[in-house]
């Protein structure tokens, strides 16, 4: 079944270098990479990746359905966890990550197919722009289980290091998009908001979900 559409005097020096060597260094938070959230999709029928940053040498734990699996942070707090396969669902679960003192805990995430949209105009043509917008939006409201993200317009990688950038919209690489349910706000702006990527989606890429989810007949 379908679920989605489918990351601060020489004896001075000396005790300001002992203070430094003993002062507790600042724990790193628990963090997942921008692209995983609550209500987000996962792909169904295969294994599926999970990765964020946490303090280093630290034992992470993911517990979803009641089984736990464990994994460690690197030396440079990285870690990197794989889930099982699992079955297409319309069922949502809650993902818990968790660390001895800290955990993240996801809502209402589903097991689909996954779509990736990438492109220039035809791709960026959003459903506000279609001849029946209204239409089209409204009709979404019956797709919950359609789940959209999307992602900053980039056609490249950056890092995001000072000075280099001269607009504000190379920024939004590094902010968290969430993923949202499909309705008629997210897709087609009805409200008004449009605050962010969702309520500007592709057209193509949300066409593209529904058709899917039609033929499946989910």
């Amino acid at each position: 079944q379908l679920c989605t559409p489918i990351a601060m005097v020489r004896l001075s020096s000396a005790l300001f270098a002992l203070a430094t060597a003993f002062s507790p260094v600042a724990a790193r938070p628990l963090e997942l990479s921008n692209v995983f959230s609550s209500h987000m999709v996962l792909q169904r029928d295969r294994p599926a990746p999970l990765w964020g940053w946490a303090d280093p040498s630290t034992a992470v734990v993911t517990t979803l359905n009641g089984e736990s699996y464990s994994t460690t942070a690197n030396k440079d707090g990285f870690w990197n966890q794989i889930l099982p396969a699992c079955t297409g669902s319309l069922q949502g679960f809650e993902v818990v990550v968790s660390t001895p003192t800290e955990s993240v805990t996801l809502e209402d995430v589903l097991f689909g197919d996954v779509i990736f949209c990438s492109g220039q105009s035809n791709i960026v043509l959003s459903v506000r722009q279609c001849d029946n917008a209204t239409e089209e939006a409204v009709a979404a409201n019956a797709y919950p289980h359609i789940r959209i993200f999307s992602g900053p317009e980039e056609n490249t990688d950056t890092l995001n290091v000072e000075g280099v950038f001269d607009h504000p919209h190379d920024q939004t690489y590094y902010l968290r998009s969430n993923w949202t349910a499909a309705n008629e706000n997210t897709i087609g702006c009805l409200d008004g908001s449009c605050v962010g990527p969702h309520g500007i989606f592709s057209a193509v890429c949300w066409h593209t979900a529904r058709d899917l989810a039609d033929a499946l007949g989910s």
